[in-house]
């Protein structure tokens, strides 16, 4: 299991991406506005982000959700985005 907490310097709040080395897979939780710190972090680690989910989505001003799946080809569910099945 990896596990990295990832602070905002400018806000205090955090967001963490979690993976298993085994399956290669990684979710991120409340991804923030960097998200090319997510992507090279996870690729350091030998990770795909396959998932992203949100706790408290109305405290964010901007949903970065939707840029994330895009960016990383997620296909975005109400609550949570994964990858799409083969």
């Amino acid at each position: 299991m990896f596990l990295r907490q990832i602070p905002d310097p400018n806000l205090a709040q955090y967001s963490y991406l979690i993976g298993c080395q085994r399956s290669g897979e990684a979710i991120v939780i409340d991804p923030e506005r960097d998200i090319e710190r997510y992507q090279e972090i996870a690729s350091q680690e030998g990770l795909k982000i396959t998932a992203i989910a949100e706790t408290h989505i109305h405290a964010k001003p901007l949903s970065l959700r939707s840029p994330i799946c895009e960016i990383q080809k997620i296909s975005p569910t109400h609550d949570c985005c994964h990858a799409s099945p083969k």
